[in-house]
């Protein structure tokens, strides 16, 4: 399977590079990696690495010439007229977009939606993963490129019980998995003593 892993959690890089190792050892394909850049000496061998800080800023990976991609068309705008709406509200909480006036935060968004997706079409990821949900504005385009493509996304959650995520295909869906056992379990009796001993 190869894979996109948008991966920039803080820590140090060896911990990222041990994420990537094990990925890898199961069979998988890290193609291309947005990581922070004090770790970038970890990228697997083939590997693109993507500073976060740029893909925030709009800019490339090195040696992926952004002008290679078509820019989006008529139908693809008005395809994503959603996500740009979300993407244009979310600019308005990050120091580096809020000065900017609705022109200019639209062209960036353009500039990105053009990249990510002339980006995933290029490399044809299997599978975009992501640590959390995607809330900064290169991030959540990226998600929804990928869905849009057709290409399988897995977001992490954190279950605020150390060791332990919850995994969604769909952010905005949920945890299917989970909303099942819970619906199972409505109306039973349940006690911290049903609970994993690493838990209770």
């Amino acid at each position: 399977m190869r894979i996109f892993l948008i991966w920039p959690a803080k820590g140090s890089g060896s911990e990222v590079g041990e994420l990537m190792n094990e990925i890898e050892k199961h069979g998988h394909k890290i193609a291309y990696w947005v990581g922070r850049p004090e770790a970038a000496e970890y990228a697997p061998a083939g590997a693109i690495f993507h500073s976060y800080i740029d893909a925030a800023d709009a800019k490339p990976a090195k040696n992926i010439n952004p002008n290679a991609f078509p820019p989006p068309s008529k139908n693809l705008i008005r395809d994503f007229r959603d996500t740009e709406s979300i993407a244009l509200t979310m600019m308005n909480n990050l120091y580096f977009y809020d000065r900017l006036c609705t022109d200019e935060r639209r062209r960036i968004y353009y500039l990105m939606l053009r990249y990510w997706l002339g980006t995933l079409k290029k490399y044809q990821p299997d599978a975009v993963i992501f640590p959390n949900t995607p809330h900064l504005v290169y991030s959540y385009i990226l998600y929804k490129a990928a869905r849009y493509l057709g290409i399988k996304t897995v977001v992490f959650y954190d279950s605020r019980i150390p060791g332990r995520l919850i995994r969604l295909d769909d952010f905005k869906q949920g945890c299917v998995p989970l909303q099942k056992e819970l619906k199972a379990m409505s109306g039973q009796k349940v006690s911290l003593a049903d609970l994993p001993d690493d838990i209770g």
